[in-house]
């Protein structure tokens, strides 16, 4: 069976053969999948998603710590849902944990092979990757109210301000 080859630029190849050699589980999601079904033409990050066990953990801290990172979580804090490791200093990829509504073990049986910078790696179903989506989108809608509601605070405060400086001697 011929795998599609995708490709990921700079050192995002060493990271996918450190997290392979450290047998971390994870599997590819984001532009790059996004990619692969069709949807997109340029991609600007690898995007991937671990499984948050204990001892997966532990093996990512290990395959990042031995390329040269300061990983901002411990192994207890990578086994809780939604955390992010953004590695924009070295390379340019995220590495995500599962988000609570999402299973790891269902996501990662129903994904399938796809190389990327000729390494073997599991990628997000379709509808698994539409249901991620989905998930994105009403977290940023949720920061957009919380962020607009801020914004009308400010906004209330700075008028009362200004009005209690002209009335202010």
């Amino acid at each position: 069976m011929t795998l599609e080859n995708l490709y990921s630029f700079g050192p995002n190849g060493e990271l996918i053969q450190r997290l392979t050699e450290y047998k971390v589980d994870f599997i590819l999601i984001g532009g790059l999948a996004v990619q692969h079904y069709g949807c997109r033409t340029e991609v600007d990050d690898l995007d991937l998603m671990t499984d948050n066990e204990a001892g997966n953990a532990i093996k990512l801290l290990h395959a990042l710590t031995s390329l040269g990172m300061n990983v901002p979580y411990s192994a207890v804090e990578l086994s809780k849902p939604n955390k992010k490791i953004q590695l924009k200093g070295t390379h340019y990829a995220d590495i995500i944990t599962p988000p609570e509504e999402i299973n790891y073990a269902d996501i990662k049986t129903r994904s399938h092979l796809v190389r990327v910078n000729d390494k073997v790696i599991p990628i997000v179903s379709l509808m698994d990757l539409i249901t991620l989506k989905q998930i994105a989108i009403s977290r940023i809608q949720k920061d957009i109210h919380d962020l607009e509601n801020d914004i009308s605070k400010h906004q209330t405060d700075l008028d009362c301000l200004k009005k209690a400086r002209l009335t202010t001697p």
